[in-house]
């Protein structure tokens, strides 16, 4: 029995245990060693010169190109796509340790039956599927020899060749005898036979859906066997597809496809075909760099079927699908967690774009700065099968398959959800439809919105770009914004703040020049609401001149070119500025502490028009810096190959 160790205590253990520059060059990754650093080609991108090294002092490795750095635990967690608990549990494994946790320790004294099943218990029926993938792995690879045999003929029809059969780490065992006796019998695909009994590895097996109550031939049996994994990568299901020319010989023939029931190790609504690699796969050449390199790119493809997550495997590109069951929230949480950018490719009929707009809308709330998610939508009578065929003959498949990607009809979060919650409203909007904009705007919404602040920024000039309607700002931590938000009651101001200010203050008949015509642009109307309020993302002094004329403008004050600060501050008061703008305004143009004269501002000569035609060029920048930070945040989903 493996000794217990508490999962506090396995990290420094783990670190003591492995040397990480042995480790990595185990996983396929060559070091050269210069110093007291081992140097390599960096396995987390691709690149011609070697940038990554490794220090075993340390314990760390560093990628001098894309910044990748880590211990022994982040390198797993990475190279595999597992998280950084579930790495620190397979290192702890190969050490021979087995993790308690906390509630472990406390033991099972006072437990209230239920009908969960113990650790123990789970562990052994993951390993009841993971021993019965690696057989059937092992008995297709001796199939594939024999080019008349059903499964390698139907493997070569569908141009599946070896690699992706290694990959995936694709199966088959026939169904002429008990799966008990392919398991416990040694043999060229089973070289290390069970330890368990027959009677415990059968209760194992019903319980988690391998066998069906007393049957000794599994449904599996007689199928193509698709592996499915944890995030551990160890095979937890199956989904199993019926052979041409051997449907006599499998379970329920008239069902295409079968997928194991849900059980204590495997849910459907948690769980992707495609998202980590079965951990045997990984020992065959090749394919940890092949996994390594779809999965690098940062972008993932969600399809429908197992097959065609392998058609577009072989385009080089990195696709995963749902069993059996819609796309849920925590799918879409565990695909963002290792891409950036998810594309949904379904079907063109009715049915795929409903399901589609059903995914798009359960992820709305997930999206967030750089996240992307996305529907493309194949021509009717078509699958990824069929519209892709050929595709991989060409010189770059990955980048052919997203050129034809971003040809398909698709659609983005924020226009599924205002047609869904929004819908068509009146030009110019009612007061109806601006209390219905308001209300999908709400906390209570029935479609939740991203909490990310720059999604935030974005959905409210969709919103406007459709409507014409600018709805109150949806402020930090969800409050609603206000026109003066708390954070902006003290002003904080820097040396070019206050050059503007007390320009406009010794000519303030130049404020409604600055900004004509420019008011009711978006970047105006966010201001305004409580957004852009980040001193990175907008001077303070360029908020305080817009708020500034927009009350000038809004009270229909006349400034003439004879007035000097006294008026515009008047003005500025009569028309419901806050007094603490006109406070920090008032306190920069008295130069208190005689910063515009050390600058030399003091004594600069009176020239309106080239102070409008200067601060104009510096708006300009200010508006291009806005549109490229939300353009890099929030921008809709680059489907092309770059």
């Amino acid at each position: 029995m493996s000794p217990f160790i508490n999962f506090s205590e396995a990290p420094e253990k783990i670190k003591q245990h492995y040397v990480l520059s042995r480790y990595i060059e185990d996983s396929g990754v060559e070091l050269k060693q210069m110093g007291r650093e081992a140097v390599g080609l960096c396995p987390f991108k691709e690149e011609k010169t070697p940038s990554f090294s490794v220090n075993d002092e340390k314990g760390v490795y560093l990628c001098r190109g894309c910044g990748a750095t880590g211990d022994i635990i982040t390198y797993v967690a990475e190279s595999t796509g597992v998280s950084q608990g579930r790495a620190i549990r397979l290192l702890a494994e190969k050490m021979g340790y087995q993790i308690r946790s906390e509630s472990d320790r406390q033991g099972e004294k006072g437990r209230k039956a239920s009908t969960s099943i113990n650790r123990a218990s789970r562990s052994d029926m993951i390993e009841v599927h993971d021993h019965t993938a690696q057989v059937a792995h092992a008995y297709l690879l001796c199939v594939l020899s024999d080019p008349q045999h059903p499964v390698s003929r139907y493997l070569k029809q569908r141009a599946f060749g070896p690699n992706l059969v290694k990959r995936y780490g694709l199966g088959f065992l026939p169904s002429d005898s008990p799966l008990w006796s392919h398991i416990s019998g040694s043999s060229a695909y089973n070289a290390q036979p069970t330890s368990f009994s027959a009677p415990h590895w059968r209760t194992l097996a019903q319980e988690s859906g391998l066998l069906k109550d007393r049957h000794q031939v599994s449904m599996f049996q007689g199928r193509l066997l698709f592996p499915i994994t944890n995030g551990d990568g160890r095979c937890v299901a199956f989904s199993g597809r019926v052979v041409p020319g051997m449907e006599s010989t499998a379970i329920m023939p008239d069902r295409k496809y079968l997928n194991s029931p849900e059980s204590f190790i495997f849910s459907k609504s948690q769980t992707l075909y495609g998202v980590t690699p079965w951990h045997a796969t990984l020992n065959h050449e090749g394919v940890r760099e092949a996994w390594r390199r779809i999965k690098s790119a940062n972008r993932v493809v969600a399809v429908e079927g197992v097959t065609d997550v392998l058609r577009i495997a072989e385009l080089d590109t990195w696709a995963v699908a749902s069993l059996g069951t819609a796309i849920t929230q925590t799918h879409i949480a565990l695909l963002f967690r290792f891409a950036d950018t998810i594309c949904m490719l379904t079907d063109g009929d009715s049915a795929g774009i409903a399901a589609s707009e059903r995914a798009l809308l359960i992820g709305f709330s997930q999206l967030s700065a750089g996240k992307r998610f996305v529907a493309a939508h194949l021509p009717q009578k078509e699958d990824p099968d069929t519209y892709f065929q050929g595709v991989v003959q060409c010189p770059n498949p990955c980048e052919h398959f997203w050129h034809l990607i971003s040809g398909l009809p698709h659609a983005q979060p924020e226009q599924v959800w205002f047609d869904r919650v929004i819908g068509m409203v009146n030009s110019p909007v009612s007061i109806g439809d601006a209390v219905l904009i308001d209300q999908a705007l709400s906390e209570g919404a029935p479609v939740s919105l991203p909490s990310d602040a720059h999604w935030r920024v974005a959905i409210l000039r969709y919103v406007y770009d459709r409507t014409g309607y600018c709805p109150a700002g949806i402020g930090h931590n969800g409050v609603r914004g206000t026109v003066y938000p708390a954070h902006e009651q003290r002003w904080v101001l820097d040396d070019a703040a206050r050059f503007w200010l007390y320009r406009v203050a010794r000519a303030p008949f130049i404020l409604p020049e600055l900004f004509a015509g420019k008011l009711d642009a978006w970047w105006s109307k966010d201001i305004r609401a409580g957004l852009l309020a980040s001193e990175i993302d907008c001077p303070p002094a360029f908020r305080i001149l817009v708020r500034a004329a927009q009350h000038i403008r809004d009270s229909g004050t006349k400034i003439s070119t004879g007035d000097h600060w006294p008026v515009l501050a008047d003005a500025l008061m009569q028309a419901g500025a806050p007094s603490s703008l006109v406070i920090t305004w008032s306190q920069v143009l008295s130069d208190g502490d005689g910063a515009m004269a050390t600058l030399g501002y003091g004594d600069e000569a009176l020239v309106p028009d080239l102070w409008v035609a200067e601060f104009q060029e510096w708006a300009e920048s200010i508006i291009a810096a806005f549109s490229r930070t939300l353009d890099q945040a929030v921008n809709r989903p680059a489907l092309s190959p770059s």
